[in-house]
């Protein structure tokens, strides 16, 4: 097990590239770090990952992200909250790690970290315990809520069919489904491309590949306007990036380094995801 110091994982070299069937005794999204400055967070695998491939957060669920009636109210010091389920189940500890946010009514503009919380039916009240107090009082009926999962909790490639969540890095080993991992946030990484024309140029700016792949998880270099803007593609569309934005819009993952790959080979990129 790497050492724990100062609230950061320093990972021997090779480290990184250690998979895990349980939570290694640290929370998602801890950070660590190898003796070279490269940064990773403790995530887990939603399906099978490919090594070099860019990850993002799960979508959320309906039933949960926002508008969940706060029943019999909570007042500032209090760490239990109950809300009103909508027609999904909640399972045991689904959101524990994650956040709870007050995103109407009283109390609103606040996000809370989620301790740990128990099962509960469609249509009943479900208590959420928080790993902090309530700072402002949340009145019944009143006050709505929204659940957030971890947001290194079963994360997915990401992929031109698929709508943009929120990056988080890139898989610096296979990953098999359900297992815990390190992954990539900052530094040098070795990450798949797969289209021969949108190769990233030595020195440029690298951001997902959204626009024409077929292989989930590659990157792309962002485009260039010299005159007018691109016209959205259907792919672009379905990948949720607002129309006439072509690929300004998308997230920078770093700089591309080293050479230039060739298509469906991998690209040296400095991520610059977070440090």
């Amino acid at each position: 097990m790497p050492q724990f110091m100062y609230g950061t994982i320093f990972l021997n070299n090779g480290e990184d590239k250690v998979t895990y069937a349980a939570r290694p005794g640290v929370p998602l999204g801890t950070r660590g770090v190898t003796e070279d400055g490269r940064a990773f967070r403790l995530a887990s695998a939603n399906a099978a990952l490919e090594a070099g491939r860019v990850v993002q957060a799960r979508a959320g669920v309906a039933d949960f992200d926002m508008d969940l009636s706060v029943e019999n109210g909570a007042s500032v010091g209090d760490f239990d909250v109950q809300v009103l389920l909508g027609a999904t189940t909640l399972g045991e500890d689904e959101f524990a790690g994650g956040e709870m946010y007050i995103n109407d009514g009283p109390g609103e503009g606040h996000l809370y970290r989620i301790a740990s919380h128990a099962a509960a039916e469609v249509s009943t009240p479900a208590t959420i315990t928080l790993a902090e107090p309530v700072r402002s009082t949340l009145m019944t009926t009143l006050s709505l809520a929204g659940l957030i999962h971890n947001e290194y909790s079963s994360v997915v490639e990401i992929d031109a069919d698929t709508a943009l969540t929120g990056i988080k890095g890139v898989t610096p080993v296979a990953v098999a489904a359900g297992r815990f991992f390190w992954c990539q946030t900052w530094g040098r990484a070795s990450v798949l491309t797969s289209s021969a024309t949108t190769l990233p140029v030595v020195g440029a700016v690298v951001i997902p590949q959204l626009t024409s792949s077929t292989i989930a998880g590659a990157i792309e270099a962002m485009e260039q306007f010299a005159t007018a803007l691109p016209v959205q593609s259907s792919t672009f569309a379905s990948a949720g990036v607002p129309a006439g934005m072509g690929t300004r819009d998308l997230p920078i993952l770093g700089v591309a380094e080293l050479i230039q790959a060739v298509d469906t080979d991998y690209q040296i990129v400095f991520l610059t995801i977070k440090p």
